[in-house]
């Protein structure tokens, strides 16, 4: 996917100037980001780095504003990105999603106040058969296995 380079908003008179430190964090973030969309896990941590530290304020105002001029994404998108990268990063190390698509239901399972469960993303997880591969199940890689903890979780209906 090409990067849609905008032009940033004229007259912004908030804007903050970033460091040293920040301006070097921002530009490898940003060359990550720039490498493709392909990489979700890489793109998720570098767009929660310049979200959660403000990376972007020195040329725009906000966090949508910087992810809809800079490339071409909504806000929504970013943190579908940002959500699945965390949850990659939950499950164990082997037969791992290839794109965000393939963990977006995974970003579903929360705790009570809305985190992330981990403890019912293992489970699931573990739930599924060893021979299944991401790859089978498209988009949806757990509808088999989201199906037989229904009742305990009542999100993919």
């Amino acid at each position: 996917m090409e990067t849609a380079l905008l032009a940033p908003p004229e007259g912004q008179s908030d804007l903050k100037k970033l460091n040293e430190r920040e301006q070097a964090d921002l530009l490898a973030c940003e060359e990550t980001i720039g490498r493709g969309f392909q990489s979700f896990v890489e793109v998720g941590m570098a767009l929660v780095k310049i979200r959660d530290e403000k990376l972007y304020r020195q040329d725009y105002c906000d966090f949508d504003q910087y992810c809809r001029h800079r490339w071409g994404i909504s806000r929504i998108h970013a943190h579908r990105n940002i959500e699945a990268a965390r949850v990659h990063e939950m499950l164990p190390i082997g037969n791992r999603p290839a794109n965000e698509a393939q963990v977006r239901p995974l970003t579903r399972i929360r705790t009570d106040d809305g985190e992330l469960d981990r403890k019912g993303i293992s489970e699931l997880v573990r739930r599924r058969s060893r021979s299944d591969s991401w790859d089978r199940y498209g988009g949806d890689p757990l509808r088999t296995g989201a199906e037989n903890l229904n009742i305990l979780y009542g999100i993919f209906t």
